[in-house]
């Protein structure tokens, strides 16, 4: 385990979420500023129901590349039209992440 890896895990303000290459890469290059997920049970305890407060995103689509994204909001929206009709399935209701400046880190 790298040291970068190990002071992820450590924060309690930093959440690690899977991503696909193509969100990536709009992320990284400062284009995609927002991250959405759905309100299901299993993002409301990772990201409504945190003892810390979400200050951080450690994206990644592979083991050897991630990002660590400021999180400069996170709102429950009503789903965009947008995702409605994208192949992913939301549901009525999703949180919207808000993301600042990001670092590529890579092991």
């Amino acid at each position: 385990m790298g040291k970068t890896e190990n002071q992820r895990d450590n924060r309690k303000d930093c959440l690690t979420l899977r991503i696909k290459k193509i969100y990536f890469d709009r992320i990284l290059s400062g284009e995609k500023k927002v991250e959405y997920r759905d309100f299901t049970p299993y993002y409301k305890r990772l990201i409504r129901d945190r003892q810390e407060p979400l200050n951080y995103l450690y994206l990644h689509y592979q083991d050897t590349r991630g990002l660590v994204v400021k999180v400069t909001g996170v709102k429950v929206v009503k789903t965009p039209q947008s995702l409605k009709e994208s192949k992913i399935p939301f549901g009525p209701k999703v949180f919207k992440i808000d993301l600042g400046l990001s670092i590529l880190v890579e092991q």
